[in-house]
């Protein structure tokens, strides 16, 4: 299993944790009930740090595949975006990206 797979089911096992942890979490009570339910309520919970450290391990590896693979190739090339809004009479102009290309720019 490559570093960009790993992180994606990390990401995806680690929501599924948290569905999985909420589903289970206990609701209070009285001091009595929560006494009784103690180990249900450390399951949860623990469940609910390691599902953290997987969802902050998945998206650490997305972070460093968008950092190397995507953002090194484009160089110098540089993308401007322009937002809609709205004009002060009511009109609006539209959005649009435009892509800058200098000499050094790959096609």
């Amino acid at each position: 299993m490559n570093r960009d797979r790993a992180s994606a089911v990390a990401i995806i096992l680690g929501a599924v944790a948290f569905v999985v942890t909420m589903a289970l979490h206990p609701t209070g009570g009285d001091l009595d009930h929560i006494l009784k339910i103690a180990p249900v309520v450390v399951g949860t919970h623990s469940l609910a740090l390691a599902s953290l450290a997987l969802v902050v391990l998945g998206f650490l590896g997305l972070t460093v595949r968008l950092s190397e693979d995507v953002l090194a190739p484009a160089g110098d090339c540089h993308v401007r975006v322009r937002g809609h809004r709205r004009d002060v009479r009511g009109g609006s102009k539209r959005a649009g990206v435009t892509l800058v290309r200098p000499s050094a720019c790959p096609e």
